[in-house]
């Protein structure tokens, strides 16, 4: 289920950070969650966990609104972001966060174009039967 509200951790400064969003991917996957954060010009950090055990966390940065960033083990930018489409199963934190916490920019490309091109490759994977 979708959650608002009070998960509680601290910032690289120590400051308690009191406010996000969790959810389970079953409910709300990544692309709905991209399009909701987009167009509100939200600046934050996703994160996301898979249910399948082993399996490393995905995490993205949003500024006001825009994927800046996206690392997934060995999977920088665009190519972390398109593995995290294919997850049907897992939960996902959004945290807010500022401007001057977020990494480097790896990702130029829009939000629309990422999620355009990662629908075309996930639905690649499903037609050559990489993913039931």
């Amino acid at each position: 289920k979708f959650q608002v509200g009070t998960h509680q951790g601290r910032t690289d400064t120590g400051a308690v950070r009191t406010a996000g969003a969790r959810g389970r991917l079953a409910d709300m996957n990544l692309i709905d969650l991209i399009q909701a954060l987009g167009p509100g010009r939200k600046t934050v950090r996703i994160t996301v966990q898979a249910d399948k055990p082993g399996t490393p966390t995905l995490t993205i940065c949003m500024d006001r609104g825009k994927i800046i960033q996206a690392e997934l083990q060995d999977r920088v930018g665009a190519e972390a972001v398109y593995e995290g489409l294919t997850w049907a199963d897992g939960s996902w934190l959004a945290e807010p966060t500022t401007a001057e916490e977020l990494p480097e920019p790896n990702i130029q490309e829009s939000n629309e174009s990422l999620l355009m091109e990662g629908c075309r490759l996930l639905d690649e994977r499903v037609k050559a039967g990489h993913l039931l």
